[in-house]
């Protein structure tokens, strides 16, 4: 079924115009993409000159002809340069000046009905040049041949291939005296306008999406990559901490040695050489519980990465009478029957111990310490409270963060890892460790029971 030349013109309008809104909108859309911009004014130039055409008759020809014809063509240079930006290529216009300049004279001298196949000719070879142009701009870059740009630059190509059939229909058929009510073979022209209309707008969405997937993916890729740099940089960083740990264990022993062997040696009369030591001894303390903690900050950290597929049932009322055992506490809770949690045995004690050697830092007789747990219907809650002086409430918050230590004179050893692995190693157990509000310092980690985790 043939539709009139004017009803043709007007689909093709609209056709136009929404691909142009379409364009503008997706440009608004994603502002930062380089290239869309001439791509949104090229759909305008081709919105401009289908409503050109449809007011034939209405306006001069001369004007209806050249300006439509040269919009359209501007169209398609606009687009071969959005398809050069999209490659990573400059723009480049002299090629598709040269083609509309050469073209223009076509369409501004001969307006007349006995003109028409010149013009469609014209016009064939004008877009059909600059359609093989955006092909083979997309066709040369090899360097990333995704499918969306290979459909598209097949498209143009056909396109180009189509504009050189029409090129030699035209010269064996020449179209007669075409008037917008005729219904006539001639209609095509308007229909592979229609045609091209889609293939303008769809490629610029199509491309451009698959633009933006392949960004997101090499940002990704990328990000994976810094992390794997990052993660055997940290490794590396641990391995010669963890060496030089084990190295100035034996000499920080030797000088332990050597200083008590000085004490006992010494008949006390020298108050110099007394005071001397003592500051040997307080210095390779620190440097001891330094070392210390960074060999146990890397067994602690090998453990977390490997304790969840290694997780069993716990009967962490033995955990708790071991570690009150080594330390000398009193534990109390509400019964004798054993507590079962899902968790890794070794990171457990790792947990109290530090919040049992926490309370004796900070209390003045562990008699003094309470070590406690009860029970509810989900879990279960161990509490390690001390009478220390107790923390100040701008250090609550930050208590728990790694190498937070509340003592600024650093008198009480230690590394300020402590507390940070007590949160982690109850967070690896689905459980949670905070301070309790009040006087005395007093932690609450809560576990679930095995049947709830």
């Amino acid at each position: 079924m043939l539709f009139d030349i004017r009803t043709l013109v007007a689909v093709m309008a609209i056709t136009t115009l929404v691909s142009a809104i379409t364009l503008f909108l997706f440009w608004r859309l994603l502002p930062e993409e380089r290239g869309l911009r001439p791509a949104v004014f090229g759909a305008a130039c081709q919105s401009l000159a289908t409503i050109l055409i449809l007011l034939r008759g209405q306006i001069a020809d001369v004007l209806s002809i050249f300006a439509s014809n040269i919009l359209l063509l501007l169209s398609y240079a606009l687009l071969y340069q959005t398809m050069r930006i999209f490659c990573g290529k400059t723009t480049e216009w002299r090629l598709p000046a040269i083609i509309i300049i050469a073209l223009a004279p076509v369409f501004l001298f001969f307006p007349g009905n006995e003109y028409l196949g010149m013009r469609v000719i014209a016009s064939a070879i004008g877009i059909g040049s600059l359609c093989f142009l955006i092909a083979l701009v997309l066709y040369r870059e090899r360097q990333q041949q995704l499918p969306a740009r290979r459909g598209v630059a097949i498209a143009f190509a056909g396109a180009s291939v189509c504009s050189l059939i029409r090129i030699v229909v035209t010269l064996k058929y020449p179209p007669g005296d075409i008037h917008f009510l005729d219904k006539s073979d001639d209609s095509l022209i308007f229909i592979w306008g229609i045609i091209l209309a889609f293939i303008y707008a769809f490629s610029i969405i199509m491309m451009t999406s698959e633009r933006l997937r392949e960004s997101l993916k090499q940002k990704l890729n990328d990000e994976q990559k810094a992390h794997q740099v990052a993660e055997r940089a940290l490794q590396e960083q641990r391995a010669f901490v963890t060496m030089l740990s084990h190295e100035f264990r034996t000499p920080l022993a030797i000088i332990r040695a050597n200083t008590d062997a000085i004490t006992l040696l010494s008949d006390h009369q020298n108050n110099d050489i007394d005071t001397s030591v003592e500051r040997i001894n307080r210095a390779n303390l620190r440097l001891t519980t330094l070392v210390n903690g960074c060999l146990n900050n890397d067994r602690v950290q090998n453990l977390l990465t490997d304790s969840q597929e290694t997780f069993s049932d716990v009967n962490l009322t033995g955990v708790l009478q071991e570690v009150a055992d080594e330390y000398d506490v009193q534990l109390h809770g509400d019964n004798r029957s054993p507590i079962v949690v899902q968790g890794d045995r070794d990171l457990l004690f790792i947990l109290f111990s530090n919040l049992i050697n926490n309370a004796i830092k900070h209390s003045t007789d562990r008699r003094n310490i309470e070590f406690s747990w009860y029970l509810d219907a989900h879990a279960v809650h161990i509490d390690v409270a001390d009478d220390g002086p107790g923390i100040a409430a701008e250090a609550r918050e930050k208590i728990f963060e790694k190498y937070f230590r509340i003592n600024a004179d650093k008198r009480t050893p230690g590394t300020g890892l402590g507390l940070y692995f007590v949160r982690v190693i109850a967070g690896q157990h689905h459980g949670k460790a905070r301070l309790v509000d009040g006087d005395s310092t007093r932690f609450r980690i809560s576990l679930p029971l095995k049947e709830n985790t």
